[in-house]
């Protein structure tokens, strides 16, 4: 079963054809249809009936550092901006409207809002932590419609690109029982799955092996990818796997992992419904991977 999560739209087209075509995008900047969306410290305007607010480029006036995002079926095209420089307050009494985080708001919104705001959200952070060339630190300037960086220093230049994490996100299974783990930061009850970034070097399916014999101790043998999901807080693409455990016992890392038990399948359903058990919120890879297994998939 194909994972339809939140953070993600495969029939977004991202027009990366027009990323250098000025006179197109001067006149879609020009275009009162166009939307574009602000984000202002990873938050997202959204309005009273929890709508995502964008604007058309006459309502917000300076549209000179807005990244393209795409096109929409219906042909309206869509850019984000940075407003982390302007009173929050002011921003959203201007427009009648609050700063939201997005996984606040994710589950009412329209699968497609979701994305977009997802795709804002994570442009908008790259821009905001590029400001400067990691290679001799000179400033940066944005182009490519904001899908580029270059350095301004005259003897570097080099161009900088949007980059995402890899990290692996997997359920480890024994029969009809799945490992949950409680990260030490987390309250008593919650759990998850076992997640962590891949190194470089290392396959995804080694990353998946490395981090669960880390963080439980668990040998595991056997893993299938499953899905994958942008999690644009900040910036990481999870991949999605299941994994077959070779041994059962169990030995927490005592830093990231606090707890960490196995849950028969017919468990599950009754600690949910007591509270004994919380599983991760709905918009994640993480409940999908857990909920897909418990109901047979």
């Amino acid at each position: 079963m194909e994972f339809r999560q939140r953070y993600a739209d495969g029939g977004f087209d991202r027009v990366a054809e027009r990323r250098e075509d000025q006179a197109w995008l001067a006149a879609r900047l020009s275009t009162a249809e166009t939307r574009i969306h602000p984000i202002s410290r990873g938050r997202s305007l959204i309005a009273d009936a929890e709508r995502p607010l964008a604007l058309s480029p006459g309502e917000l006036g300076e549209t000179a550092d807005a990244i393209l995002l795409g096109v929409d079926g219906g042909d309206v095209c869509h850019f984000a901006i940075d407003l982390s420089n302007v009173d929050d307050g002011e921003t959203a009494q201007a427009y009648g409207a609050s700063w939201h985080d997005l996984r606040d708001v994710a589950a009412e919104l329209p699968h497609r809002d979701a994305a977009i705001l997802a795709f804002a959200r994570g442009m908008v952070h790259w821009h905001g932590s590029h400001r400067f060339c990691g290679v001799c630190g000179g400033e940066t300037a944005s182009q490519r419609a904001g899908h580029m960086r270059r350095c301004l220093t005259a003897d570097c230049g080099r161009m900088h690109f949007p980059r995402t994490d890899p990290a692996v996100i997997t359920l480890v299974t024994d029969g009809d029982r799945c490992l949950l783990a409680r990260r030490a930061i987390w309250p008593a009850g919650r759990r998850s799955t076992i997640a962590g970034f891949v190194e470089p070097g290392e396959t995804l399916e080694d990353a998946v092996r490395r981090e669960i014999l880390e963080e439980v101790g668990v040998s595991t043998g056997a893993v299938a990818y499953q899905g994958s999901q942008p999690w644009p807080f900040p910036s990481s693409l999870m991949m999605g796997f299941r994994a077959a455990a070779t041994d059962s016992a169990i030995t927490v890392d005592g830093d990231e992992i606090a707890e960490a038990d196995w849950y028969h399948r017919d468990e599950i359903p009754k600690a949910l419904a007591t509270g004994d058990l919380k599983l991760p919120p709905v918009d994640s890879i993480s409940f999908w991977l857990v909920n897909t297994w418990l109901n047979g998939g």
